[in-house]
């Protein structure tokens, strides 16, 4: 695949994922701890940033030249908890695919925490410019 073709096959992804976000809109309102959603089954405890909630930041992630799937989201709530909340960075564990970036907690309580803290970093798309800008994107796996 050369360059161009390359180029033309982001920006086809690029516009279904503004699509995507687009009729999503409505939902995304409704999420209490957007980008993040919680999961909860007996004894298992996920946060996950999805790619239909992350499909909200794609003009962001384009204009920062990140690529923007699950290993991304991993990468960026990785070390913003590195640098923010290591307490409770050391609690939780990471499980990422292209498509979504779980976050594996060991307790409900640090589900809830988790999904607070991505909120309020990367709710909305000037908190996401603000928290990705204080990273170093060397270090992001973008």
């Amino acid at each position: 695949m050369d360059e161009e073709e390359l180029e033309r096959q982001q920006a086809q992804e690029q516009a279904a994922l503004r699509q995507l976000a687009e009729q999503l809109a409505s939902t995304y309102a409704q999420m209490p701890y957007f980008p993040a959603q919680i999961f909860q089954a007996e004894h298992h405890f996920t946060v996950q940033i999805t790619l239909e909630t992350g499909a909200f930041f794609v003009d962001e992630m384009v204009e920062l030249q990140l690529y923007g799937n699950g290993y991304c989201w991993e990468s960026i709530v990785e070390h913003l908890m590195a640098a923010q909340a290591p307490p409770l960075r050391a609690k939780v564990d990471f499980d990422a695919e292209a498509e979504v970036c779980i976050l594996l907690c060991p307790d409900e309580k640090t589900m809830y925490e988790a999904a607070e803290f991505i909120h309020h970093r990367l709710g909305g798309r000037a908190a996401f410019k603000a928290a990705v800008a204080t990273l170093d994107p060397s270090r992001l796996d973008c």
